[in-house]
């Protein structure tokens, strides 16, 4: 996930109404498109190593008959587009996707590049010429100071044919030096539209009646009808827009801002209009590395803003701040042996640690206001197995990442019921291949003080809850250049040890995502 999207999804980590974001692509390159440096002429030539068709006799299977039909070497000067429909066939064939790569460079389309080279130096370190590639896509989005690294580690392995290490430093001292200069902003933008249903709209508990605990006695009481959890088809819109701009000692900026619509025709009064505006400083704070890895020391300052309303009257706020620091490693195993093992991994992973900040305004009702103070841990990697897999369905775990986060809700009238909450939570999300996406939290929370003296005779009010989503992505080029189908599935239980307080919810949906 970018850095943004992070915090954006923190930004709204304490509102119950506010809904699942979409999944953001793991890597948001910075900058706006520079022309690009020439790649030395000492080009290498790509021995293709697609699967091969069985010999006469055998009955190949039709994923190798069509990777072996489709994934061959193409005349240079080729459209990309010619390719592009193969590129879920095609994604186990590094030099398949460095060639993409290359074809989409001298095309201009850089931030493609870049996406395609890195899966194919993820599969195949030792590409030279498709590194160099990579290290063209990086300054033609922006990101000259990744470019300028990534010369750099090729520069500092012993194995460099001598031939083609004057042309690198050569090409790594040009990109230093046009990084001096400002590189400018780079936009991205996100769209998406799904349709679902969903088994309880209202959000409402899974009771049919409520006990009260009077110093008379025991009142057993029916919930309404109206209260009761309602089943129905939802939809929603949403629309993000991020914005990044990178410096070559390190500095970058990013910008996001989104909103969301959300309408059930069985349930009008949960129909919600969310905006959130995030924004981050990082800096560039030392650097260890070697020729097969480098840890970058980065230093981190963000901010956002969420503000979320419903129809039935429910008006909410939250201002969050987040500071600390950030190791990114950059693994490139090149001998087969990696830090996960023989089978080696080729990686980009951040770690980060710090503390955060945030201030919940709920207008409609500013007794259940609070302030939070709290520490977070995330570690994400970007990562592919050197071997490729030989299953079908392609489920290598490419990316994931891990959350942690504790702290302490104050309330900000003394009234509030249960006073101060301890907050937990573990979140995990991975992508599985190039189509499936898994997302999964835990929760837990606890009052100091009791909710209500007639809720179980004053009793603290524990909750504890697990929320979960699973999506199958289905890539639409013949749409747009981006666009993906979506279906999916997600889940929401919590439970309590008052009852009031056990909600569940689940239903699947499908979606149209697009990002240009």
């Amino acid at each position: 996930m970018p850095r943004t999207v992070w915090l954006l999804a923190m930004a709204m980590c304490a509102a119950t109404a506010a809904q699942a974001q979409s999944p953001a692509s793991p890597a948001a390159r910075p900058g706006k498109a520079l022309p690009p440096l020439a790649a030395p002429a000492q080009e290498i030539v790509p021995a293709f190593n697609v699967p091969q068709v069985p010999p006469a006799g055998a009955q190949p299977s039709a994923a190798e008959a069509a990777v072996a039909a489709v994934c061959i070497p193409v005349p240079d000067g080729t459209p990309a587009d010619r390719l592009t429909p193969y590129v879920i066939t095609c994604q186990r064939v590094p030099e398949w996707l460095a060639q993409l790569g290359a074809l989409l460079n001298k095309e201009g389309r850089y931030d493609e590049a870049a996406e395609h080279l890195e899966r194919s130096l993820m599969l195949a370190p030792d590409q030279i010429q498709a590194g160099l590639d990579y290290a063209v896509a990086l300054a033609g989005v922006g990101d000259l100071l990744s470019a300028t690294q990534l010369l750099g580690q090729w520069l500092a392995r012993p194995d460099l044919p001598d031939t083609l290490r004057a042309s690198l430093a050569q090409a790594q001292q040009r990109y230093a030096a046009a990084g001096r200069a400002s590189t400018g902003w780079q936009w991205r933008r996100h769209a998406g539209l799904r349709l679902g249903r969903d088994s309880n709209l209202l959000g409402a508990p899974s009771i049919t009646s409520l006990t009260l605990t009077l110093p008379t006695g025991n009142i057993t009481l029916p919930v309404e009808e109206s209260s009761l959890p309602r089943p129905g088809a939802y939809t929603r819109a949403d629309l993000r827009m991020d914005l990044a701009r990178q410096w070559a000692d390190g500095q970058r900026v990013e910008v996001a801002a989104a909103v969301l619509a959300r309408s059930a025709p069985r349930a009008s009064q949960t129909g919600t209009t969310q905006a959130e505006l995030a924004g981050e400083y990082s800096r560039l704070a030392g650097e260890i590395g070697s020729a097969g890895d480098t840890t970058l020391l980065q230093h981190y300052t963000g901010a956002a803003v969420a503000s979320l309303h419903t129809r039935g009257g429910t008006r909410y706020a939250s201002f969050h701040l987040g500071t600390g620091l950030q190791l990114q490693d950059k693994y490139m195993p090149t001998n087969g042996s990696g830090p996960l093992g023989p089978q080696g991994l080729s990686a980009i992973c951040n770690t980060r640690v710090g503390a955060e900040a945030q201030l919940r305004n709920l207008y409609s009702n500013p007794v259940l206001s609070g302030r939070y103070a709290g520490l977070a841990v995330l570690w994400s990697c970007n990562a592919q197995p050197q071997q490729v897999l030989a299953d079908g369905a392609g489920l290598a775990f490419s990316q994931w990442q891990i959350g942690v986060r504790a702290g302490v809700d104050s309330p900000t009238d003394a009234t509030r019921p249960g006073g101060r909450q301890q907050q937990y939570s573990l979140r995990a999300a991975t992508h599985l291949g190039p189509r499936w996406y898994l997302d999964a939290e835990l929760g837990h929370n606890r009052d100091t003080t009791a909710y209500s003296a007639i809720l179980d005779n004053g009793r603290v009010r524990n909750t504890t809850r697990l929320s979960l989503r699973a999506e199958y992505q289905h890539p639409l080029p013949s749409l747009a250049p981006g666009a993906v189908a979506v279906f999916g599935f997600e889940g929401f239980k919590q439970t309590a040890n008052l009852s009031l307080f056990a909600i569940r919810s689940s239903g699947p949906y499908i979606a149209i995502r697009g990002q240009w």
